[in-house]
């Protein structure tokens, strides 16, 4: 109605998203490669640089900063050596941008196990796992269905983890490469087939920009709320 603001909403997988608390440094790499697109030479020092912010040491790791770098700037702070609460946190590891940040934000979360959902997580995601360009978009393709359209009644829905090989291999006839990389992945708990962590957001738009209301909240599945954030 003409006048009233508008109230939108949403709800969805949040182990669709990269566990930065939980993820190794090679999956952390693929992170910034895959999701950012940044040369392998950019993306080291920046996995490096998460895992040292996290961990509860002073060793820095190859490529990486602890409070000796941190020490040194202008002004002066204290690696974290604990995990990161805010995803905004990010932005004070050495070497982290806004325009980085940006182009991964909606593609990590803080909370879960770290396992991802197969069902849900992009192409991207996947491959932060070490599953290839070409498989993470043919599993995304498959999960559509024939009419290519997610969200209908044709789509192909992974139930059993166990099953997951031997369904790919009957519909997609994936290479033994590719095979090799899901196991891996599937064996290593890096990938389930069931969501236990979820977000929602809301936005309530006014005619002020400045007044608008955005709110996102994270609850698992015995309705636990995990987060609460008014941005």
């Amino acid at each position: 109605e003409a006048g009233r603001p508008a109230v939108l909403y949403g709800l969805s997988d949040e182990q669709a998203r990269l566990n930065i608390n939980r993820a190794g440094r090679d999956a952390l790499r693929l992170l910034f490669e895959a999701v950012a697109e940044l040369p392998t030479i950019e993306a080291e020092p920046l996995a490096a640089a998460i895992m040292d912010w996290r961990d509860e040491n002073e060793d820095p790791e190859p490529d990486g900063a602890e409070n000796l770098h941190y020490q040194s700037l202008y002004p002066p702070y204290s690696c974290k050596n604990r995990p990161f609460e805010v995803p905004e946190e990010l932005l004070l590891i050495r070497g982290m941008t806004p325009a980085v940040f940006s182009r991964i934000r909606d593609h990590i979360t803080l909370y879960g196990t770290g396992a991802v959902n197969l069902n849900t997580a992009p192409a991207p995601v996947l491959q932060c796992l070490g599953v290839s360009a070409s498989l993470a978009e043919t599993i995304v393709r498959l999960r559509a269905g024939p009419d290519g359209e997610p969200g209908t009644a044709d789509d192909l829905v992974f139930e059993r983890v166990a099953e997951v090989v031997k369904t790919l291999t009957d519909t997609a006839g994936i290479s033994r490469q590719d095979t090799s990389e899901l196991r891996r992945a599937l064996s290593g708990g890096k990938l389930t087939v069931r969501t236990d962590i979820f977000r929602g957001e809301l936005t309530r738009e006014l005619a002020n920009p400045a007044e608008a209301v955005h709110i996102m909240f994270v609850f698992n599945r015995n309705r636990v709320l995990l987060a609460w954030r008014e941005l």
